[in-house]
């Protein structure tokens, strides 16, 4: 995946989670996703 793809991959799951409502440690335990990863792209 080149720096583009990964950049928009993670904009889409970080509007998937505002729009969740939910902390950012579930949405990353419901997506499988790491938590640092989350904070920094976040």
């Amino acid at each position: 995946m080149d720096p583009l793809q990964r950049a928009e991959q993670w904009r889409e799951l970080i509007t998937a989670w505002q729009t969740s409502g939910l902390s950012g440690q579930v949405f990353c335990q419901q997506q499988q996703l790491t938590y640092h990863q989350f904070v920094y792209w976040r």
